[in-house]
């Protein structure tokens, strides 16, 4: 059976019809199925990567190493969770798997795959479908990135900390922000007034992170942090620079200001990510009240200690009950 039989047998008619008259360019190429595909020889097919601006990669892994680390749904989950999801599709025993992303950067520009992958049992080998992305088609990664971006600020979003909270590891700090008297900037100077504030603060938010904090907008005036790989002096360290980066940003005269809580996380503390989030939230609750401008820290120890005599629900509770009074 010819390459492109088997193909057509594969793909379908309308598949190939596709690639040879359609606007995306594509390429089909095939490697043995062994336990070692990732390092097989690529047998092109249909076009190659030349069409694309890059090299014809030898094998996967060389395709792999030019994955654009800043795309931003590789930004979302992480470089690693990605690239480890990406071996793993590829190495599984599934028969087909369709959709998988990849975004590969050459000299100047990067450009968009979706991946279609077949094995074929009979002859030992996987077929791959490498499709271009156009920007003018459905932009995946912008819808991608509408569920874990926050467009006003630019920063990740209370979704991105969930999906972080679960997929990074090591000792972190969770943090939330909570501005003090932004309504009285909406309510004096308008909404308007207020989102350029809020964008002000996502721009400086973005210049003080690095690889070992990242930033969120958790809705409203609040915002969050979650710093990986930092002892508490870091954080203090952290907070300190937050502080005096937000004492630039001036509005009508007036300087921001915000009340910070935070808690700790690490692997295998008997906590789930959702009870350190509500620590954090009640550490905040409690710099709001008692401590305006000020920071509290909750340990997994005290966050224990709560759960035992009461719950973090209820003490939560309590604080939101004297603000609304």
């Amino acid at each position: 059976m010819s390459a492109f039989s088997k193909i057509i047998e594969q793909f379908g008619e309308k598949t190939l019809y596709e690639l040879l008259i359609g606007d995306n360019k594509a390429c089909i190429f095939k490697v043995k199925d062994t336990n070692n595909i990732l390092n097989e020889e690529i047998d092109y097919l249909y076009s190659d990567m030349q069409m694309f601006g890059f090299v014809n990669f030898k094998n996967i892994s060389e395709m792999l190493e030019n994955i654009d680390r800043k795309s931003e749904i590789i930004e979302v989950n992480g470089v690693e969770k990605y690239y480890n999801s990406l071996v793993s599709s590829i190495t599984s025993n599934s028969k087909r798997l369709d959709h998988l992303y990849l975004p590969l950067k050459n000299e100047s520009i990067t450009v968009f795959f979706e991946i279609s992958m077949l094995r074929d049992f009979d002859n030992k080998n996987v077929l791959f479908l490498l499709k271009e992305r156009l920007q003018s088609d459905l932009s995946y990664e912008s819808l991608f990135a509408d569920s874990y971006k926050d467009k006003l600020t630019g920063l990740f979003n209370y979704n991105s900390l969930k999906l972080h909270l679960d997929s990074i590891h090591g000792h972190r700090y969770i943090g939330f922000m909570d501005l003090d008297d932004f309504k009285s900037i909406n309510d004096t100077y308008s909404h308007k007034a207020g989102d350029e504030v809020l964008t002000k603060i996502g721009c400086a938010l973005i210049s003080i992170a690095d690889d070992n904090v990242i930033f969120y907008r958790k809705g409203g005036d609040e915002f969050a942090f979650m710093s990986v790989d930092l002892d508490q002096n870091g954080v203090k360290d952290l907070i300190r620079r937050l502080k005096k980066t937000m004492a630039n940003i001036v509005f009508k005269d007036s300087k921001i200001q915000f009340s910070i809580g935070y808690s700790e996380y690490k692997d295998c503390c008997d906590l789930t990510g959702h009870e350190v989030l509500q620590a954090a939230d009640l550490a905040m609750y409690e710099s709001k009240a008692e401590h305006v401008g000020k920071e509290v820290f909750i340990s997994i120890d005290t966050v224990k200690k709560i759960m035992k005599e009461s719950s973090l629900e209820k003490e939560i509770a309590k604080f939101d009950l004297k603000r609304k009074r």
